[in-house]
């Protein structure tokens, strides 16, 4: 884990919110997925020469690389989660403005919210610091006063944040949530571990960078992945991989990145498959130059979302060839009951 591009995906994006709350700025850091703060896929350590860093500080950036649109009412379980992190000054600006680390998380019952220690580690104590969006596919309108409060930050006692060992906490909130049409996602159990095998298909959701580089869209989005070998994720990150606590998926141009952390990985299962049809233009040649329709059909998969296995922790870089995303392995037992006792609080 020597490598200081490799960090965590929270992308602890210290969002500086402006007068129309557009500026999110992510500072890169090795773990989860924060927004500026840095998270991304991977341990976010800072900004150097104005890219996310990716190291052991922390920090966490991510977002979906390679990935679609997520409509309204699909997904329902997503969290957005906003944490106060103070005012900063801005350049040729006199007055400060509030400053907001970005991650993700998921409902996983109607008082409880899933996500990664290294998005809240240093903020368990101040859980008024919180501002949560449930159930919100577009965060574009959001502002922080009308998001849900958190009553109580829970953060594994084991977790590490050199090593992002056991890098999950959950929050309670202080009402349940009782809108109609969101519901909850199931994690795995203990010692379930028939989800983990390598290439299985598994998807990622969050509102992180589409690109190491880019953007974090407002529009919650989701990337097709494949689990990847406990050998391959070591062989990657060598001794920094623990396969006891943390599981890789990847997918060629398809990753968590920059704001992703403390989102889900999930397991998926082929269900069936259904006829795509694209239509495309060509021209052909000849006396006359016109243009003629195209048709092309093809057979995909259908899956169906079964359960979340994995939360998204951190990682090289977003995409990069043979780096894949680590995430936190929710069938660890010691993780398991950790979240069951959470739940029972």
């Amino acid at each position: 884990m020597s490598d200081n591009r490799v960090q965590s995906r929270r992308q602890a994006s210290i969002i500086v919110l402006n007068l129309l709350f557009a500026a999110v700025l992510i500072a890169g850091t090795l773990a989860p997925a924060a927004a500026m703060a840095g998270q991304k896929k991977h341990h976010a350590g800072g900004q150097a020469n104005g890219k996310p860093a990716r190291d052991r500080q922390g920090r966490v950036q991510t977002e979906i690389v390679g990935g679609h649109p997520v409509p309204q009412g699909v997904d329902t379980f997503m969290v957005y989660i906003l944490i106060d992190a103070g005012k900063q000054k801005q350049q040729k600006q006199r007055k400060k403005k509030p400053v907001y680390i970005q991650c993700g998380g998921t409902l996983i019952d109607m008082t409880h919210v899933l996500t990664a220690a290294h998005c809240v580690a240093g903020n368990q104590k101040t859980p008024q610091k919180f501002h949560l969006a449930i159930g919100q596919a577009n965060i574009r309108s959001f502002k922080p006063g009308a998001g849900r409060p958190v009553a109580e930050v829970v953060l594994h006692p084991a977790y590490n944040p050199v090593t992002f060992a056991n890098d999950v906490a959950v929050l309670r909130l202080t009402e349940a949530v009782d809108d109609e049409g969101i519901e909850p996602i199931t994690i795995v159990g203990p010692g379930q571990t028939e989800f983990d095998e390598a290439g299985k298909p598994a998807s990622v959701v969050g509102w992180g960078q589409i690109s190491e580089q880019g953007p974090a869209p407002a529009q919650l989005r989701a990337a097709d992945l494949r689990i990847a070998s406990d050998q391959a994720c070591g062989k990657a990150y060598r001794s920094g991989f623990d396969a006891r606590v943390m599981i890789c998926a990847s997918y060629r141009h398809r990753d968590s990145c920059y704001g992703d952390s403390g989102g889900p990985l999930i397991a998926r299962e082929q269900v069936g498959t259904r006829t795509v049809t694209k239509h495309r233009k060509h021209q052909r040649n000849g006396k006359r130059h016109h243009r003629q329709m195209g048709r092309q059909t093809k057979q995909v998969p259908v899956y169906e979302n079964l359960s979340q296995i994995g939360i998204v922790s951190w990682g090289r870089g977003c995409a990069e060839r043979g780096s894949p995303g680590v995430y936190t392995r929710l069938s660890d037992p010691g993780i398991n009951a950790f979240i069951m006792d959470a739940l029972s609080r």
